[in-house]
């Protein structure tokens, strides 16, 4: 199982990289208030709690990069996040073995160009009804 992890994310959570359906990113606000989001929806078995068998089912995890703040903005654009973040997941599908970093997105001063910190990532994993 591929694995990507967000060491930089607040607890340090791990993605997977099989059974990939989609990923989709997104995009709100600009410069200071821009918020860049990847969903990365999976096809997975459920056993049935009534005992009739395994269903199809969707997962998703909801990866939120937090807002620059003011006077910042990201290093990088929304396409080439979800494109890193395509790259990565196409490079650890089936893999085994360790775990790699997953892509990150830099924070720098609009004004000068000074890199900061990377933005930290959220991750919630969503799935049946919250997945509308």
């Amino acid at each position: 199982m591929g694995l990507l992890k967000m060491s930089n994310a607040a607890t340090g959570k791990v993605v997977s990289c099989d059974n990939v359906v989609e990923v989709v990113s997104g995009s709100t606000g600009s410069g200071a208030t821009e918020v860049i989001t990847i969903d990365i929806s999976y096809g997975v078995a459920v056993d049935m709690a009534d005992g009739s068998g395994a269903k199809s089912a969707l997962l998703k995890a909801a990866i939120t990069y937090a807002a620059p703040g003011t006077s910042n903005e990201y290093t990088s654009t929304e396409a080439e996040v979800e494109a890193a973040w395509l790259k990565a997941i196409a490079d650890l599908s089936g893999a085994t073995g360790s775990m790699i970093e997953a892509p990150k997105l830099g924070v720098k001063v609009t004004a000068t160009g000074a890199i900061l910190a990377d933005s930290v990532p959220t991750l919630v994993i969503k799935h049946s009804a919250e997945l509308a």
